[in-house]
């Protein structure tokens, strides 16, 4: 998406979309699992991670 200022100046924005999916398994031999947000919680609280999004 590109859009401009009121001072003409451009500017490009690319949003980058993940699937809520957990894949199990190694990189040429996986499964993939559909996620709720309860569960990619749990999965983030257990790994100290975060979710950066609601």
């Amino acid at each position: 998406m590109t859009f401009k200022e009121a001072e003409s100046v451009s500017h490009q924005v690319v949003y980058r979309v993940l699937p809520d999916y957990l894949c199990i398994g190694s990189d040429s031999d996986y499964y993939r699992v559909p996620m709720g947000p309860q569960t990619a919680q749990i999965i983030a609280d257990t790994l100290n991670g975060i979710l950066p999004t609601a």
